[in-house]
């Protein structure tokens, strides 16, 4: 959830079915959720620019859950561990964190089925505002007269003279 009006101490629990996959995703989210069970990094990172990264929780439990399936074999249900941190176009590198149920084959031979803890890396990198187009829903918004700065995450509208 963004916005300054929301506690991050809530407690969210939301599903997607993804039909074409045969997975069931779903995210719990609690500040106090956080669990000391040694995870696996997937392989590869999920890179977004800042104007094109996931907006809200469903992308980003859609992207989650796709990288999931594309990397394990056997894949039955995701359940994401969620904050609800202010993940929606701020740059930075992230870790989500995914207990994974999945169909294994034990030593002896028979089919079981294992839940596993796997990290996703994430990362949204920086949308140059200053260089956007005129009508792009992340271009400056600066006076004419300013000169638009880009930094980390935003930009700065400077006056002459400053």
């Amino acid at each position: 959830m963004v916005g300054s009006r929301y506690s991050p101490f809530f407690l969210l629990s939301f599903s997607l079915l993804l039909l074409n996959v045969g997975a069931t995703a779903s995210a719990t989210a609690s500040a106090a959720a956080s669990s000391t069970t040694e995870c696996t990094q997937l392989k590869t990172t999920l890179n977004y620019s800042q104007s094109n990264s996931p907006r809200d929780i469903s992308q980003v439990l859609r992207v989650v859950v796709e990288k999931v399936n594309r990397e394990l074999e056997g894949v039955i249900d995701v359940d994401v561990e969620w904050t609800g941190s202010e993940l929606h176009r701020k740059v930075g590198q992230y870790t989500i964190k995914s207990s994974v149920t999945r169909r294994t084959t034990s030593p002896s031979g028979l089919e079981i089925t294992a839940k596993e803890c796997f990290e996703v890396p994430f990362v949204i990198e920086d949308t140059d505002e200053c260089s956007l187009p005129v009508g792009h829903v992340m271009a400056h918004k600066c006076h004419e007269s300013a000169a638009c700065v880009n930094t980390n995450g935003g930009y700065e509208c400077k006056c002459e003279g400053e």
